[in-house]
């Protein structure tokens, strides 16, 4: 018999790679291409127009003294979630409380992750994981993606860019500062 730990730790895993999935395919037809039908015009508009202005391929990438309450959505891990829940109801009431736990746990770590890690690649404060080859792997993964918008599409865990061939390294181009200076350091 499959305890309800391993159920929960096989969900949880099985629906990181789909969250993975989940984001590309969100980051490509709704905030590069405006959907018809469905109100995504705000992600659209945000991701695509402004966000690239903001915090381009550049030293513009990182934030520095500018203001930054645009950086971080909030919605990321609640949306999803909400637009899964009948899947997770059903989960939950047809086969296994532990899988729709373990689903509901890897949508709220992967969105609570993608936001955090989103914003500390733009605003970079000497974090204890700032340094790991890690987040450097992911930070010059998304820093592609400002240079070459159709590539790179995965923040956090980049599966679905490899499996879709979205993936791309990029060659030349200044990689901006690895600290910005913030008008708070220089007094």
């Amino acid at each position: 018999m499959i305890t309800p730990i391993i159920l929960f730790a096989v969900a949880f895993t099985g629906f990181l790679v789909y969250a993975s999935f989940f984001e590309w395919t969100v980051h490509r037809y709704a905030m590069h291409r405006p959907v018809p039908l469905i109100h995504t015009q705000f992600f659209f508009k945000g991701h695509t127009f402004d966000h690239p202005r903001t915090y381009a391929g550049d030293d513009s990438y990182l934030v520095g003294d500018r203001p930054h309450d645009d950086l971080t959505l909030g919605w990321s891990a609640v949306v999803p979630t909400l637009l899964h829940t009948p899947v997770l109801i059903a989960l939950a009431v047809w086969l296994s409380v532990p899988v729709a736990a373990g689903m509901l746990g890897a949508f709220v770590f992967y969105g609570f992750f993608y936001e955090y890690l989103h914003y500390s690649m733009h605003v970079p404060k000497d974090r204890c994981f700032e340094n790991t080859w890690v987040f450097k792997w992911l930070n010059n993964h998304h820093l592609q993606h400002h240079r070459k918008h159709n590539s790179n599409l995965n923040v956090l865990l980049p599966f679905a860019d490899y499996i879709m061939r979205t993936r791309r390294t990029l060659s030349g181009g200044k990689r901006p500062s690895a600290q910005p200076t913030l008008a708070a350091d220089a007094t």
